[in-house]
């Protein structure tokens, strides 16, 4: 029988990994991680009294040993902080700083990350590297950026916000983990210098390299769309319709560069270098070229944190080889990790980053169980089947958190990797044999009508597989607690088919009864709620009136965008107790009359709305009233404004003393500044947030 401890000693980089990532984890969500530690901290102090009892001897080594780890990780993400500029919204910068990213065309603006090295305002100064999200609507601008070194760049910035409605993506928290606090809008550049004359930077070559390399390239848009963005990470031409269909079918991870296409270059190029391990030393030389050659591909491909951690891990197995030592892989995939979360604490935290090894992980460990289930005679059907037996293993390791973050999941994700991987294997390898003749200009041609009609085939088998009807199970939740007891249910699992003790069935059992009674509470909790809701969009009202598992949402857009927004939002976590929803458009809303509550539109721009002891008025900008004491004769607890585009259009208004007035997004900004008095209770969901009030 299988030892676990024996197993464990295996892989000691677990033992630094994991304390090490609980310990960034409380440095960066305090408020939530402090709670859970003080709950630990007693569990952790019995199991080592339990221990010490049972083996009769006190051994604090390896509780010592996670505490140490623990805390390094702490100090870790402290000293890794960077300083904060501090600078108000529309306030004129000057701004130092050099390109980071390929300018990027939407929305009518030409949007690049612009890394800084200094800014400085009439009242303040930053010296320092922080990341500039960059817009820009004057394309010969973009031109002289574009063939720039370092730049000088005047215009304002605004601190990038959330709407902060609850339930909403972080996106402010999401950028400045890369370091970006900041949208800048330049209307003036200054160029210091050129790239011509820098081109012996490590950068300016790999562009150029990348340059070289496709600017020979023609065919279908399509497919060299896709044919770029596999091969060199650059996505700027994949159109929604076409990321559209790939999401649909499973098959994203196919169009951005990562661990399958590192690994299948890794492969590659072990392949072409095979002759090498005949000569002295030749192992440790072939590992070195790969290595480079890996890593200038890594430039090539802008960076990215996926290609990082992927080529990060690679390295550490062509050293490995090297080396002729025995290696482990969960040794090699957390030693990767601890090298990257050393660099950057704040991956942790990344959304691809857990994606990204928590497939690894369950390729590692899922797939010889899974694959190992059948043992198939002929070697064309053992491929499909460890090919089905990887897909597998990689999803049931995401789906917890794939759900828990995106709401959905792809339906025929196996059959879009049983067509689409191998397509993408020939695709890389031909990319990687090519490469030297597109460089050289030799016989260029023929790869190239290759690589296009192997895209066009893969793009092709894709979009059928997108368009068969139920491709996309969508508007699913996990709370993030049961996403964890999940993720504990599937270790004990796997702990248990490996080792069969009896004690790690009960500890399964015991989680999944936890994960039912949590999510029976939650559900229990929900029915007893009522609750207003007005969470804050940018051209749009959002008023939702919750009655237990039943809930009323009122809606007003000025734009399509605005819409999605809302319609987007309605469909995220937070809403995802409630069971039974109505919608309704404020601007064509005559009179409602439901269980829960009751709405009339009194006369136009104004509707009344009442449940159980509240009463809430909407007021559709200056129409929304036709005398000054019109409030007075609809006394209400709550008052609404939207399309309010002056402020002397509200100053007459004579609200209900003690009543609540909500300024939301659909409003021109700065309505806050010109309503005061002791009376009346002021909430501006731009400066505040959403409103949220149970009655």
């Amino acid at each position: 029988m299988r030892n676990l401890s024996h197993d464990i000693q295996k892989i000691p980089v677990s033992r630094i990994v994991i304390p090490f990532m609980l310990g960034i984890l409380t440095a960066l969500k305090g408020e939530i991680m402090i709670p859970a530690v003080r709950f630990i901290i007693p569990l952790f102090l019995l199991w080592i009294a339990g221990r010490s009892f049972l083996s009769g001897r006190v051994n604090l080594f390896r509780p010592l040993l996670f505490l140490f780890f623990f805390l390094i990780g702490i100090a870790t993400e402290l000293l890794n902080r960077k300083p904060v500029p501090d600078f108000n919204d529309q306030e004129p910068v000057v701004v130092k700083g050099i390109l980071k990213s390929e300018p990027v065309s939407g929305n009518g603006r030409i949007r690049f990350e612009l890394e800084t090295r200094w800014m400085v305002s009439v009242e303040r100064t930053f010296s320092g590297r922080t990341v500039l999200m960059t817009y820009l609507s004057d394309t010969a601008m973009i031109r002289r950026i574009e063939t720039s070194g370092h730049m000088c760049l005047a215009g304002v910035v605004y601190r990038v916000k959330n709407n902060r409605n609850p339930g909403a993506f972080d996106y402010a928290g999401y950028l400045s983990r890369r370091n970006c606090y900041y949208r800048f809008y330049p209307d003036s550049i200054i160029i210091y210098g050129h790239r011509q004359q820098e081109s012996w930077r490590i950068d300016n070559l790999t562009r150029s390299v990348k340059r070289r390399i496709t600017e020979s390239w023609t065919g279908e848009p399509d497919a060299l769309a896709i044919l770029m963005a596999v091969t060199t990470g650059d996505r700027s031409e994949l159109t929604t319709d076409l990321k559209e269909s790939y999401s649909d079918a499973g098959g994203m991870h196919l169009l951005a560069v990562s661990g399958l296409h590192i690994g299948l270059i890794w492969m590659v190029l072990t392949r072409i270098f095979f002759f090498l391990s005949f000569i002295p030393a030749g192992k440790i030389i072939r590992s070195i070229l790969v290595i480079v050659i890996l890593w200038f591909y890594a430039l090539m491909a802008g960076f990215t944190p996926s290609v990082c951690r992927s080529v990060t891990m690679f390295s550490l197995f062509a050293v490995s080889s090297a080396l002729s030592r025995g290696r482990t892989s969960l040794n090699i995939l957390f030693l990767s990790a601890l090298v990257l979360l050393i660099m950057n604490p704040r991956q942790v935290l990344d959304i691809g980053f857990q994606l990204s090894y928590l497939a690894v992980t369950g390729i590692i460990t899922m797939h010889p169980l899974i694959s190992g289930i059948f043992h198939p005679k002929y070697r064309v059907i053992r491929r499909v089947v460890d090919l089905i037996s990887l897909s597998v293993s990689a999803q049931i390791a995401t789906l917890p958190l794939s759900i828990s973050t995106f709401n959905q999941i792809p339906v025929y994700f196996l059959l879009t990797n049983l067509v689409a991987v191998p397509l993408l294997s020939c695709i890389v390898g031909v990319f990687v044999v090519s490469t030297p003749f597109f460089l050289l200009r030799v016989l260029e041609h023929p790869f190239l009508w290759i690589l296009n009609h192997l895209t066009q085939l893969m793009n092709r088998l894709v979009t059928a597989i997108s368009s068969v009807p139920g491709s996309v199970a969508a508007e699913l939740h996990v709370n993030t607690g049961v996403m964890i007891l999940v993720y504990l249910v599937v270790i004990i699992f796997l702990l248990y088919v490996r080792y069969r003790k009896i004690s790690l069935l009960i500890a399964g059992l015991a989680l999944i009864s936890g994960s039912l009674i949590l999510s029976s509470s939650l559900i229990v909790k929900e029915r007893g709620t009522h609750r207003v809701l007005v969470p804050h969009f940018r051209g749009g009202t959002l008023l939702t009136i919750q009655n237990g598992i039943h809930a009323d949402h009122f809606i007003s857009c000025r734009d399509a965008q605005s819409c999605k927004a809302i319609w987007n939002y309605l469909r995220s976590d937070y809403f995802c107790r409630i069971r039974d929803s109505e919608i309704h458009s404020l601007d064509s809303l005559g009179m409602l009359h439901s269980p829960y509550l009751s709405a009339v539109r009194l006369h136009e721009g104004c509707i009344l709305i009442a449940a159980k002891d509240l009463r809430i008025l909407i007021l559709d900008g200056p129409k929304g009233y036709r005398y000054p004491q019109f409030l007075q004769d609809y006394p209400s607890d709550l008052y609404i404004l939207q399309r309010f585009g002056h402020p002397r259009e509200i100053k007459s208004l004579d609200f209900n003393p003690g009543a609540g007035i909500i300024i939301n997004g659909f409003n021109l900004p700065g309505l806050l500044l010109n309503l005061s008095g002791d009376t009346v209770n002021l909430f501006c969901t731009e400066e505040e947030g959403a409103y949220i009030k149970n009655y």
